[in-house]
């Protein structure tokens, strides 16, 4: 990872909303393929301005800048840390948020950009051809011939989703970087790829417009796999007559959360590549409210499939899952199902969308949850003890809890695409595993 670091000295100016201090020293730490920890260490090269720091600047959001003939380096981050000490001029530390650096090579008119994204791990897109090494040719990736001398033709693993300005391109790509001893680390790394043409092009603009398409996108990929997918750095290439222009380089810092990885979406992700544009598509069209409330369920999806989640707080998390999915079809059908209890609204959404759950369900009949008896989702149960009665499942039942879990999964899965308009029930999405 080390040889992927980055170290950038730079001088300008840094200011909060109420204070700015000119001509101040930033040594910035950037990772290339890694964007957990970007910070910069700010420095007092005039030797006045530590206390006015520590008073105006500790915990503030800050913006730094500097811009020359030759381009401009600018982040945006929170002050994190300040100090005065006799032995160093470093004053404080900055977490950066968003990093940008820009360098001209000419500022002619702009008629072709190239936007390479770096993404965070995308299952669905992850290099699944050979990689393999050439007495003469090198590294080779995806050609057969590394198993078959006899055949000379290539795997491709591009992913193409046209979108409404231009097509956008996912690719498990390569990342170098040079050793102090001469070797080359080679590190996979997921990309997507934009290119644009005009005449000019309008860059903010275009990089606005791209940055949506991807986010919609990773955002329903988030959805399918139960991971945050997010891209950390952006690559820039702009030219315009003669092939002259500038290269931009972006970085954003992005938690990283553990999944697993999971074997019923290695096995349909031809599938699930498939489905991902009509997904986006139908996501943009639905009512404001009801995409707030499907974004809502997906973040505490996402959050509770982490792989360091307990079994408990995984429970809990899909049962909130459900329960927003409830209202957002309640909100979408006109109506109110509060006093209706958990287990009869749910079954009653499910109705609404024609989404089956028997088979999920095979210890619940409809008849026992809307009679006298008014028997409940097992998930319920185990819920309200937990949060109720602060009462944790006995050691035999946590095979229960793990299977109503994977209920719970599938039929999250099955309402999401209810309320889009695109459940099958040959899909891979909304079929029930045990995980």
């Amino acid at each position: 990872m080390s040889a992927f670091d980055l170290h950038q000295v730079v001088v300008g100016d840094l200011r909060t909303s109420n204070d700015a201090i000119p001509n101040i020293r930033c040594e910035v730490f950037l990772n290339r393929i890694d964007t957990t920890n970007l910070r910069a260490e700010v420095y007092d090269i005039i030797g006045t301005n530590a206390g006015r720091f520590l008073k105006n600047f500790i915990g503030q959001q800050v913006e730094f800048e500097t811009i020359g003939e030759d381009g401009r380096i600018g982040f945006k981050g929170v002050v994190t840390g300040g100090q005065i000490a006799s032995g160093s001029d470093r004053i404080g530390t900055i977490s950066i948020s968003e990093y940008d650096e820009t360098w001209y090579v000419d500022r002619n008119p702009i008629t072709s950009v190239s936007f390479a994204y770096y993404l965070a791990p995308v299952q669905i897109f992850k290099r699944r051809r050979l990689v393999c090494q050439h007495d003469t040719k090198g590294l080779l990736v995806g050609w057969r011939g590394g198993l078959n001398p006899d055949d000379n033709s290539w795997d491709e693993e591009s992913v193409v989703y046209p979108t409404g300005i231009a097509d956008i391109v996912f690719y498990p790509g390569l990342v170098f970087a040079d050793e102090p001893n001469g070797d080359v680390t080679v590190r996979e790394q997921l990309k997507a790829q934009v290119k644009l043409t005009g005449n000019p092009v309008d860059i903010l603009t275009a990089r606005r417009s791209v940055d949506e398409s991807i986010a919609s996108v990773l955002d329903v990929i988030s959805f399918l796999e139960q991971r945050r997918c997010n891209w950390l750095k952006v690559e820039t290439d702009a030219r315009g007559e003669g092939g002259k222009g500038f290269l931009s380089t972006s970085y954003r810092q992005i938690a990283t959360n553990e999944y697993s990885e999971s074997q019923h979406i290695d096995r349909h992700f031809r599938d699930y590549q498939r489905i991902v544009p009509t997904i986006v598509e139908k996501w943009k069209l639905l009512e404001k409210s009801v995409r707030s409330d499907l974004d809502k369920a997906v973040a505490q999806m996402i959050y509770g499939a982490g792989k360091n989640q307990s079994i408990e707080n995984q429970l809990v998390y899909w049962h909130s899952c459900l329960d927003i999915l409830i209202r957002a079809v309640s909100g979408l059908k006109g109506r109110s199902r509060k006093s209706e209890g958990f287990s009869r609204s749910l079954i009653c959404t499910c109705e609404d969308l024609e989404i089956p759950w028997n088979d999920l369900y095979p210890y619940l009949r409809r008849e026992q949850v809307f009679s006298e008896e008014k028997m409940d989702f097992l998930i319920t149960i185990y819920r309200n003890r937990i949060i109720h009665e602060g009462a944790y499942p006995e050691a035999d039942q946590y095979p229960e809890v793990i299977l109503e879990n994977s209920r719970a999964k599938a039929l999250v899965e099955r309402l999401v695409m209810g309320l889009l308009g695109l459940y099958h029930k040959d899909s891979p999405v909304g079929k029930f595993r045990n995980f």
